[in-house]
């Protein structure tokens, strides 16, 4: 289920969590959340994925346009 305002964060754990594990752990967490009822822990996952993403984006900066 889609918590109001985590579908674009949803999508992308989807995506990409198979290959960057720490996603994966993300995203069970947002699942853990169930209905997003919780503003904070939301912000807080949001920058919890911020750097992994990060990171799998810059390591191959020939593939980035």
């Amino acid at each position: 289920m889609t918590a109001p305002g985590t579908a674009r964060l949803e999508d992308c754990l989807a995506r990409w969590a198979g290959a960057i594990p720490a996603l994966a752990r993300i995203a069970e967490r947002l699942r853990q959340l169930g209905g997003g009822d919780d503003p904070d822990a939301l912000a807080e996952l949001y920058e919890q994925a911020y750097p992994p993403l990060e990171r799998a984006l810059w390591s191959t900066p020939e593939d980035f346009e």
